[in-house]
């Protein structure tokens, strides 16, 4: 559409004078050009960097459980609001809980294979 036929389209715009009119109406279709140039560029670049996430993550395990979220939190705090950590030492509290089975789906590892025997005590 001209500049004319855009100005004549509405009642509205008849509020104002045409002298300006041309000029804003390339200004507006130049801004929009640039913002729909920009939007596919950001879109190229969006795709490209979702291709090389998913080719990262292919054939990788799924990531485990954050602790803060996970099962074995609840259950280890379960275990010391009842007071066991002070009837028993980590290794045993950690072999007669759920809390082992649930921490392993969390971190992909027992937490105890990394402590020395030593430290295996609460006092």
């Amino acid at each position: 559409m001209t500049a004319r036929e855009v100005y004549n389209s509405r009642d509205c715009y008849q509020k104002f004078p045409f002298v300006n009119c041309s000029s804003n109406l390339t200004n507006l279709r130049a801004a929009i050009d640039k913002d729909h140039d920009r939007e596919m560029g950001d879109l190229a670049n969006y795709r490209h960097d979702k291709l090389i996430l998913t080719t990262r993550q292919a054939g990788q395990p799924p990531r485990p459980i954050p602790w803060h979220r996970s099962e074995a939190k609840k259950l280890l705090k379960k275990d010391i609001d009842d007071n066991k950590h002070n009837q028993m030492k980590k290794e045993l509290l950690y072999k007669t809980s759920q809390l082992r089975k649930c921490e392993e789906k969390t971190t992909g590892d027992s937490w105890l294979t990394a402590l020395a025997p030593a430290e295996l005590q609460f006092h």
